[in-house]
């Protein structure tokens, strides 16, 4: 009859002392931030000339120094790919090309922007970026950048966004 007692405490206490243990590990070891965004964020302010959408969207596009190539319209196909991700918030985001000089390529809003060469320091070529409705540069990413991490970003911006 003693040691029942002294089996089920034992158990008893090491359970107790399961959450404590968990705690613990988290603090050591770290645990993933969820509010921590994937790409880098831009603190200067970088305005785009892009003519006023009707509503206002988020554009997610690509900045192309000359020519769109294969590589360029792969990137271009996964961008309208995270676009079509967003699911009700599809309508809310645009897919575009960003280059210094008019690019004629189908399917894509095309934005020519001379000023482009000036950002080289916030931007690279080959980049991929989010530009908020306001046409302010948000975000930015390198060329080989996984598209779940602008995804995830994305739906960010748009739930926490009142503007477009």
């Amino acid at each position: 009859m003693l040691k029942s007692p002294k089996l089920f405490f034992s158990i008893a206490g090491l359970l107790s002392l399961a959450p404590f243990l968990m705690v613990g590990w988290w603090y050591l070891l770290g645990q993933p931030n969820p509010t921590l965004q994937k790409g880098r964020l831009v603190q200067e302010t970088v305005l785009f000339n892009i003519p006023q959408s009707d509503p206002p969207k988020w554009i997610i596009g690509q900045v192309v120094k000359n020519q769109c190539q294969d590589d360029c319209m792969g990137k271009m196909y996964l961008l309208d790919r995270i676009r079509l991700v967003m699911g009700k918030n599809q309508n809310r985001v645009d897919v575009a090309l960003l280059s210094e000089s008019p690019i004629g390529i189908e399917n894509y809003t095309n934005i020519t922007d001379p000023n482009l060469k000036n950002i080289s320091n916030v931007i690279g070529d080959d980049d991929l970026v989010i530009i908020d409705p306001q046409h302010k540069l948000v975000m930015s990413y390198s060329k080989d950048v996984d598209p779940r991490n602008i995804t995830a970003d994305l739906k960010k911006l748009l739930k926490f966004s009142r503007l477009g």
